[in-house]
C-alpha cells in the first residue's frame, strides 16, 4: 500500500486526537471518583442480581464522545455472582450392614466366619465336629450315655453275643483282643495279646509276675526249693507220711532223704525197716 504526506500527517493528527481524548477520559472519572460522598459508601447498582460484585467506585466507563475518533468500549458486563453451587450433598452416615449381614447369615446358616475359628474344650469324640465352641453330631447336640456318633448319627454301643472275656473289646459286634482276634482255650487276653495265666509274667492274672526264685504253679507264685506241696516243681508233692519238709527240691525226713516206710514227725526220722 502507497502512503502520501498528506496521509501520514492525517493519522498522526487523529492518533493524537485518540491520546488526548483518553487524558480527558481519565481526568473526568478521577474527578467523579473524587467528588462522591464519603459516608454514601459504594452505590449498588438496583438494577443488578443480589448477588452481583458491588459497584467498587471505580472509574466510570461509560461512553465518551470523542467525536468518531475513538469507539464506546461501554463498561465492563456484569457477569453475576459466582453461581451458588450448593453445599457438597450429604450422603449421609454409611449404610448399616447388620441387617444384610443378619439375612446372609440366616440364609447360609452360618454367623459369617466370626465364630468359624471357634474350638471346643475338651475335643470333640470321635465322628463330631466343633462349630462355634460347641461339639455336634450331624446337626444335633453331641452324643451322650456311651453313644457314638457315625454318620452324623448317635448310635448305642456295639453288643457281642456273648458278652467278651475280661481284657477283650467288642467291635462292630465282634470280641478282639487288641487288634487280634478274641482269645480261645485257656488263654486270656492281657494288654492287646493273648496270654496264658501260668507264666512267670502273668500268675494267676494278667499283669501278675513272679520273683526270680519262684516259678508259677496253677496260678500262684511258690518256691519250688522249698515248697513241699511243689517240691522240685508245680507237679511234686512230697508224701508227707515219707519227709517232712522240701530242702533243694528234695523231699526229706530231718536231714535224710524221704524215708521207705515212714517219716517219724517227733524225731523227724525214719522209722527201722
Amino acid at each position: 500500500m502507497h502512503f502520501s504526506c498528506t496521509t501520514g500527517v492525517k493519522m498522526l493528527a487523529r492518533a493524537s486526537f485518540v491520546l488526548l481524548a483518553g487524558i480527558a477520559f481519565l481526568g473526568v472519572g478521577c474527578a467523579r471518583g473524587n467528588g462522591r460522598d464519603d459516608a454514601g459508601g459504594r452505590e449498588m447498582d438496583a438494577g443488578r442480581d443480589a448477588n452481583a460484585t458491588p459497584d467498587t467506585g471505580g472509574t466510570d466507563t461509560g461512553a465518551l464522545d470523542t467525536g468518531g475518533m475513538m469507539p464506546d468500549m461501554g463498561a465492563t458486563p456484569d457477569t453475576g455472582a459466582t453461581p451458588d453451587m450448593g453445599a457438597t450433598p450429604d450422603m449421609g452416615a454409611m449404610p448399616d450392614t447388620g441387617a444384610r449381614d443378619a439375612g446372609r447369615d440366616a440364609a447360609t446358616g452360618t454367623d459369617g466366619g466370626r465364630d468359624a475359628a471357634a474350638t471346643c474344650s475338651p475335643a470333640c469324640a470321635s465322628g463330631e465336629t466343633c462349630s462355634g465352641g460347641a461339639c455336634h453330631c450331624g446337626t444335633g447336640a453331641a452324643c451322650t450315655g456311651g453313644n457314638t456318633c457315625v454318620g452324623g448319627s448317635c448310635v448305642p454301643p456295639a453288643v457281642c453275643t456273648p458278652a467278651c472275656a475280661t481284657g477283650e473289646s467288642c467291635v462292630a459286634g465282634v470280641c478282639q483282643c487288641g487288634t487280634h482276634a478274641a482269645c480261645t482255650g485257656t488263654q486270656t487276653c492281657c494288654g492287646g495279646t493273648c496270654s496264658n495265666l501260668d507264666t512267670v509274667a502273668n500268675c494267676g492274672a494278667c499283669g501278675r509276675t513272679c520273683s526270680a526264685s519262684q516259678d508259677c504253679c496253677s496260678g500262684s507264685c511258690v518256691n519250688t526249693q522249698t515248697t513241699i506241696d511243689h517240691c522240685g516243681s508245680c507237679t511234686n508233692a512230697c508224701d508227707t507220711s515219707l519227709a517232712n519238709h522240701c530242702v533243694g527240691g528234695s523231699c526229706m525226713c530231718g536231714t535224710a532223704m524221704a524215708c521207705v516206710i515212714a517219716c517219724n514227725p517227733l524225731t523227724r526220722t525214719c522209722f527201722p525197716l
